[in-house]
């Protein structure tokens, strides 16, 4: 009977460990995706010149294929139900969020510089609504991602996120009109470590080094995570 028994736990674990590592791979797959789409993106907005409406018709398409694509890896990740990751498969996840928060940045900032092109072929609009989807899709994304960090590593992660919304709020206030400069804020490593010292996740002392090299350690330090790239 306890042989049963132990054979039965050394099952259960195993189908543990297996979802979660299946768990970490649908999302570092996810992260893939969204990069590549979003420099898909990047690359048709670039393209878009004010005297010819058809080098912006590719754009809605490119915009389109990403926010579906969010949206379905959202469904899938929700599929994981009620399963959270521990901090080791957290911290494996972060170069992979900040490298986002850069392709995004970059795409909002290549996309504020067509700011003139875009109005005047009267897309102004079209762009609004664009990027109202693409940031309901984040938010929706971040959502089946953040609910599944640990404590200890959950307000950092936040930190990294908030660079991903905030560059597609500075897009949004940009063809809204909110925001005269329309400068598209580079997306900076230390702000995160900022808000980790704000916040108690790190302290001082073991933020100096990443910021005296220019990069930061993924690592758990004294109990709390560091995050960046």
């Amino acid at each position: 009977m306890r042989l049963l028994l132990l054979s039965a736990l050394a099952a259960t674990t195993a189908l543990a460990a297996s979802q979660d590592k299946q768990l970490e791979e649908t999302i570092i797959e996810a992260f893939g995706g969204v990069v590549n789409l979003t420099m898909n993106v990047t690359g048709e907005i670039a393209k878009v010149a004010g005297s010819d409406l058809s080098t912006a018709l590719p754009v809605q398409s490119a915009t389109t294929n990403l926010v579906n694509y969010i949206n379905n890896a959202t469904a899938a990740l929700n599929k994981f139900g009620a399963l959270n990751l521990t901090s080791d498969e957290a911290l494996v996840l972060g170069p992979y969020t900040q490298g986002l928060a850069y392709t995004v940045n970059a795409s909002i900032a290549t996309l504020i510089g067509k700011k003139p092109d875009f109005l005047q072929l009267n897309l102004g609009p079209l762009v609004i609504t664009s990027l109202q989807q693409q940031q309901n899709a984040s938010v929706d994304f971040s959502k089946a991602i953040l609910g599944r960090i640990p404590p200890d590593i959950y307000p950092v992660a936040t930190a990294i996120n908030s660079q991903i919304t905030n560059s597609l709020q500075q897009g949004l206030d940009c063809f809204n009109g909110m925001n005269e400069t329309c400068n598209a804020t580079p997306v900076n490593a230390s702000r995160t470590l900022d808000y980790a010292e704000d916040t108690g996740a790190i302290t001082a002392a073991a933020a100096l080094p990443a910021r005296a090299t220019g990069a930061v350690a993924w690592a758990v330090v004294v109990g709390a995570a560091a995050f960046a790239i």
